[in-house]
């Protein structure tokens, strides 16, 4: 319960952030063995600040942001009393937030959201030390799902289905060690199918069935090692639109602890 007001609280920060000015003389200090002692102030070329935080003993604690070149508000992060774990919220140059999750060290934890610059959630997934674990899932910018996925240890390895805007399955596969592997299924957008067959370590191996829009089969080929005995290019563009997918299809570039610090060695 503690744990869920403290991500309410803090969500409720991130979506009403101002900026107080704290710059004072005493900012930007170092002791006598080289380490950062409290508030840092660094700026961009053209006078903007580049990031406001606070060190004890070279590590950062309390709140650390960073700013777009342009004077944007870019990342907030909120450190614990010895710098060991923070809460991070990274924004959108509009203010929306883009991004929100734990740390614990260097690597996410627990529950990560991510957002479209109207605030819309398009992927949520889940951490354990550093790594993603257990289902993914992203949305279209309706707010509907596109699609979920599995993983262990970071690694796809599990379900894995992709839908239509309208709900509809457009693929059904598995997960092995990050390869497909089993059964796969693909669908038109009426809901019929438009391939089945099977995987071998990511490779389509034996025979599938194609079928037409109204759901009569077309035709079956089969598979060695991915490669068909008649290969056309129906099979050449299916292949390739799935290999897309698990490529590039609603990709976000991940907050890391490297990003909120970076530049912030002098």
């Amino acid at each position: 319960m503690k744990k869920l007001l403290s991500l309410l609280i803090f969500t409720a920060i991130c979506n009403s952030l101002t900026f107080a000015q704290i710059d004072n003389p005493n900012t930007n200090k170092w002791d006598s063995q080289g380490r950062k002692q409290g508030v840092w102030i660094k700026y961009y070329k053209n006078g903007n600040k580049a990031y406001v935080a606070k060190f004890k003993n070279n590590i950062p604690i309390d709140t650390l942001t960073r700013f777009y070149e342009s004077g944007e508000l870019k990342v907030m992060v909120i450190f614990d009393k010895e710098g060991k774990s923070s809460r991070a919220c990274y924004y959108h140059k509009n203010g929306k937030v883009a991004a929100q999750g734990d740390f614990i060290g260097q690597s996410k934890d627990g529950v990560w959201k991510y957002f479209s610059e109207d605030s819309v959630v398009v992927m949520v997934e889940n951490y354990s030390n550093g790594k993603v674990n257990g289902k993914r899932s992203k949305y279209y910018q309706t707010g509907t799902i596109m699609e979920e996925k599995q993983f262990s240890d970071g690694i796809p390895n599990g379900s894995w289905t992709v839908y239509f805007p309208d709900g509809k399955y457009k693929y059904i596969g598995t997960y092995q060690n990050g390869k497909l592997n089993g059964e796969m299924k693909t669908f038109y957008s009426n809901g019929r199918p438009i391939s089945t067959g099977v995987y071998k370590d990511g490779l389509k191996d034996g025979v599938w069935t194609f079928y037409t829009q109204d759901g009569n089969v077309a035709k079956t080929v089969t598979f060695h090692n991915g490669i068909s005995e008649n290969k056309d290019s129906l099979d050449l563009e299916q292949t390739k639109q799935i290999d897309d997918l698990e490529k590039n299809a609603g990709r976000y570039e991940e907050p890391t602890p490297e990003n909120s610090l970076e530049q912030m060695g002098n």
